[in-house]
């Protein structure tokens, strides 16, 4: 499956993404050496594909921009003398389809539709990592990339507060989220702590000692969402932590506030 041209990859240039971006916005397709790899063919023919379904200036400025981050982080593992994985993840079945093909074209028509620029280095990472992990199938792969493109901005940060460890007291909000309209400012929040913990990306501490409560008193990382972080090198940076948790504490006070009311026989008998 290796291939020997090194022109492979650039060779098909007048007609792949990176050309037909470079007409329309002044970007150029990166000149990167990959014919060396098994992985340049597979580049080359999805790309010539996606070149006919762009049909906007977005678009295509987005596809540019994962394809050539995901050709050089490949091309940095290669020049480290990384082998790529050497099971039948490259090879072509009688669709004329790799499992290769398949999880690169989706995951630039996910770059073509996303509109949050921060996500971007993430597919492109999601690329690199699942050339060399023969660990991750095509359906693990596939799975966790529809995850991924499903996710906001904030799913995201709490996801990789959670992948550091932390845990958040779901529990205590549950009693006063919807009951009192001065925490409604923040139930965007606890609803994507839900989600998070619904999709299985979260789970419950008490799990890992074999015991489980209903309802999501807590929340903390799963096996699901540390893979996800890892595939797609999710790194918290310090501004988002102090955000994460400026939010955390700002809630869990206003929940000690409210819950008193709700637990306390004198608040009971004043609304009474």
């Amino acid at each position: 499956m290796i291939n020997d041209n090194r022109d492979l990859l650039i060779s098909a240039g007048a007609n792949t993404v990176g050309s037909l971006i470079g007409a329309t916005t002044g970007l150029i397709f990166p000149q990167l050496g990959l014919a060396n790899s098994v992985i340049a063919p597979i580049f080359t023919a999805v790309s010539q594909g996606l070149a006919n379904r762009i049909v906007c200036h977005n678009e295509g400025a987005r596809i540019n921009v994962v394809y050539e981050q995901a050709l050089n982080k490949i091309q940095k593992r290669l020049d480290a003398n990384e082998i790529p994985r050497a099971d039948d993840f490259y090879q072509i079945d009688e669709y004329q389809q790799s499992s290769a093909s398949k999880i690169l074209e989706q995951a630039l028509l996910k770059c073509k539709d996303e509109i949050e620029a921060k996500k971007m280095s993430g597919y492109s990472s999601f690329l690199a990592n699942i050339s060399f992990d023969h660990t991750i199938s095509y359906e693990e792969g596939n799975a966790m990339l529809l995850k991924y493109a499903s996710l906001s901005l904030q799913q995201i940060c709490i996801l990789k507060y959670l992948n550091e460890g932390h845990l958040i007291p779901l529990g205590k909000w549950e009693k006063c989220m919807l009951k009192y309209k001065e925490l409604e400012h923040y139930f965007t929040f606890y609803s994507d702590c839900l989600s998070l913990y619904n999709d299985r990306l979260a789970g419950q501490p008490e799990a890992a000692k074999g015991t489980l409560q209903l309802g999501t008193p807590e929340i903390c990382f799963s096996p699901l969402g540390n893979m996800i972080c890892k595939l797609f090198d999710l790194k918290m940076s310090s501004e988002e932590k102090h955000l994460i948790e400026s939010k955390i504490s700002t809630i869990q006070v206003l929940v000690d506030i409210y819950g008193m009311r709700i637990s306390s026989p004198k608040y009971r008998l004043i609304a009474a």
